[in-house]
């Protein structure tokens, strides 16, 4: 039996975006707080968009690298 791209979407919630991994790994425990959300945009944006670059510059304790090299990298392998 063949799923379509929204049941296994709605099965595997963890592979919609980095946000949604930090979220499914964490057990809820990692909230996805605007700040992060508009990076997780932005990461997903620059990895569809060939011949792209992206810097993040927000203050340090924010979850950047939590999101950005933790999770992010995590998601792209799952893809």
């Amino acid at each position: 039996m063949t799923m379509t791209k929204e049941e296994a979407l709605e099965r595997l919630p963890h592979r919609l975006s980095p946000a949604h991994l930090a979220i499914a790994d964490s057990q809820g425990r990692w909230q996805p707080v605007p700040h992060l959300m508009a990076i997780n945009t932005a990461l997903v944006e620059a990895w569809r968009t060939p011949n792209s670059r992206l810097a993040i510059t927000v203050p340090f304790q924010h979850g950047k690298s939590k999101i950005g090299s933790e999770c992010f990298p995590a998601w792209v392998l799952l893809l």
